[in-house]
């Protein structure tokens, strides 16, 4: 999968809601797919020409404490 573009106020917007979204992902009852971005450095490439983006720089998945027995429950 691409990474993932996002404009300087969609960046800052997940700056504002980090604990919200944090607190959020802690309780969910199942896995969730979470990737870190960081703002583009003014000329690094082509589309950070105006320093005005956020680019995908990794994903991963957050799941919760029990997931490997229900895994294992689902699967058995």
């Amino acid at each position: 999968m691409a990474e993932r573009t996002l404009s300087a106020e969609e960046g800052e917007a997940l700056v504002e809601q980090t604990a919200v979204l944090s607190e959020r992902v802690a309780t969910l009852p199942s896995p969730i797919m979470v990737a870190r971005y960081e703002r583009c450095e003014r000329y690094a490439c082509s589309e950070c020409a105006t320093g005005d983006v956020w680019r995908e720089h990794s994903r991963g998945f957050t799941v919760p404490n029990e997931w490997p027995e229900r895994a294992a429950d689902f699967s058995g």
